[in-house]
């Protein structure tokens, strides 16, 4: 079994769609007119809650296999155990959210602005 090795292009290549991810979001937060950037929170919570949900989904999947002894997923664990480590990611894009809502940065939900609950 050989190592896969990423040469120099991919690397460039990977750090540029990273680039373009993190200034797509920076585009995203300064173009979004809504009162407290609501759709730029609401796609930030929508992709940190599928990404971290896959992310247990597997963990999940890993530990029922290994509980039941199952040697049938031995063939792409490491596939599995991959996504798993999303998960201090996601804690963190999870934390963000909340701090933004505990903080008053923003308001999600409508009923957590209390002008407009009362």
């Amino acid at each position: 079994m050989s190592d896969f090795t990423f040469d120099g292009n991919r690397k460039k290549f990977l750090y540029g769609m990273m680039a373009v991810g993190v200034v797509c979001l920076i585009l995203t937060f300064l173009t979004d007119h809504t009162p407290g950037h609501m759709r730029f929170w609401s796609n930030f919570l929508h992709n940190s809650a599928f990404f971290t949900g896959i992310s247990f989904i597997s963990l999940f999947f890993l530990a029922a296999a290994i509980t039941a002894w199952g040697g049938w997923y031995v063939a792409f664990k490491r596939v599995v155990e991959a996504f798993t480590l999303f998960l201090p990611v996601g804690l963190v894009l999870m934390l963000i959210v909340a701090a933004g809502i505990w903080g008053h940065f923003h308001h999600l939900y409508h009923w957590a602005d209390p002008e407009a609950v009362a």
